[in-house]
């Protein structure tokens, strides 16, 4: 799937010209490769990782 097909299927990413990529208000993170046009990675927000905690499994 090319990056456009992606984003057109999920509109709520939005880019972000400070990270260079595009993110989604749900905590994912899309990185595209424009000259190829093709989403390189996909990143996922995990929010228990910011729990000190976190290493214990005390989440």
């Amino acid at each position: 799937m090319s990056a456009q097909e992606l984003l057109a299927a999920h509109p709520d990413f939005i880019y972000d010209d400070i990270e260079e990529v595009y993110e989604s208000k749900r905590g994912a993170f899309l990185e595209v490769d424009f000259q190829k046009g093709q989403v390189t990675y996909i990143s996922v927000y995990i929010k228990e990782l910011d729990n000190a905690d976190f290493e214990e499994a005390n989440w």
